[in-house]
């Protein structure tokens, strides 16, 4: 199939995928960015920023349990 947009018209396009992307994508890295913080002060940024909260999760053995049964749904569903 041809092209057939002009060139107004595909940056237009790019441009409204990349703001919708950019719209779905911001509460996963705020998410992200609030699990990883130490605290939150009045700052628009975090005080400091720690990996001790998923360290302490991987030693929880009833995450790591429902962990591995999501796995086994996951690879149960695709094969």
């Amino acid at each position: 199939m041809k092209n057939t947009l002009s060139l107004k018209a595909r940056i237009y396009h790019y441009s409204l995928l990349f703001f919708v992307f950019l719209f779905m994508a911001s509460p996963i890295a705020a998410t992200l960015l609030y699990s990883l913080s130490t605290s939150w002060g009045v700052s628009v940024l975090p005080d400091g920023l720690t990996l001790k909260w998923y360290a302490e999760l991987f030693r929880d053995m009833r995450f790591l349990a429902s962990l591995l049964r999501s796995f086994i749904v996951c690879f149960g569903a695709i094969f």
